[in-house]
């Protein structure tokens, strides 16, 4: 059985070249107790828009405040996305963090275009925790958290991403317009962008992914994943562990996690992201420092 997966985010593109078996479901957690809201004045899920780019898929600058690159050291090209949930805590993919130290990670932020200086900064990650259950030849459970070693200062180009209100089945994210974002590869084996990229997708239950795709048997996608597609659009290699976020009321949430997908943007084969609402107590369990109320 062959399982390959290419780390990146054109915007996703993992490989899968088997069907894995049928994992047993899990018993969706409880959500656990968040960190203690700020006592600024930050609001998380909010957006940064001025003007839109018509028909285009760069992000204005720091749009979406809450995007990260992970990188490998300062100035170095991220190959993963994650996406800030609290001041000390980063919500990215377990495929992108497995086998890695913490003390060779850096996040990135308030990053738009790679090739300059424009108000980026870079913060060392202290400790990780992938989840217990992850299965690298499934890509089940594909949730990793990152603690940085300092406290971010929340600002207009770096707040959090709202997380859902409640945990559950996630068929509050089904059938959503959703937006995805990362320097990851434009096509499939492609190039990589210098700025960030964003396209829109629509999310779907797993049934209709599976069904209606053939790209995927049913026996492929867990509870703990969910399907989103566009026309000719998708995320890419190097886009994995970055941010799914759909609207709940007027904030943006994280709905799902960069995971995998069979190439990039293919008619018959949806990106798959990893369902946040499945394993919301996990991922409270596993923050530290300060969030931001809606």
């Amino acid at each position: 059985m062959l399982f390959q997966v290419f780390i990146a985010v054109c915007l996703i593109s993992f490989t899968w070249s088997c069907n894995p078996p049928l994992l047993p479901p899990a018993t969706t957690q409880a959500p656990g107790p968040a960190p203690a809201p700020s006592s600024g004045s930050c609001k998380c899920g909010v957006a940064n828009r001025a003007t839109r780019i018509v028909n285009g898929v760069t992000t204005e600058e720091n749009e979406y405040p809450w995007q990260i690159g992970i990188t490998s050291g300062v100035g170095r090209t991220p190959y993963c996305g994650g996406t800030i949930i609290s001041s000390k805590t980063i919500m990215t993919a377990a495929h992108c963090t497995q086998g890695t130290s913490p003390s060779s990670m850096y996040v990135v932020l308030g990053e738009h275009d790679l090739t300059k200086s424009d108000g980026e900064k870079y913060v060392r990650v202290c400790s990780k925790s992938e989840h217990p259950n992850y299965d690298s030849s499934t890509t089940d459970y594909d949730y990793a958290t990152l603690t940085l070693c300092e406290d971010l200062t929340f600002a207009q180009d770096v707040s959090p991403a709202c997380l859902p209100s409640s945990s559950g089945a996630g068929s509050e994210f089904e059938y959503k317009s959703a937006v995805v974002s990362g320097w990851g590869t434009l096509s499939s084996g492609g190039s990589q962008p210098t700025v960030l990229q964003e396209t829109t997708v629509n999310t779907m239950s797993n049934n209709e992914c599976c069904s209606i795709n053939t790209a995927y048997s049913c026996a492929d996608l867990t509870p703990r994943m969910m399907c989103a597609a566009g026309p000719n659009t998708d995320s890419c290699q190097g886009d994995s562990g970055g941010p799914l976020v759909a609207h709940e009321g007027s904030s943006y949430v994280l709905a799902g996690v960069v995971s995998w997908g069979y190439g990039c943007a293919q008619a018959n084969a949806p990106g798959v992201y990893s369902r946040v609402t499945n394993q919301l107590g996990w991922i409270r369990n596993n923050m530290a420092g300060s969030t931001c109320p809606r």
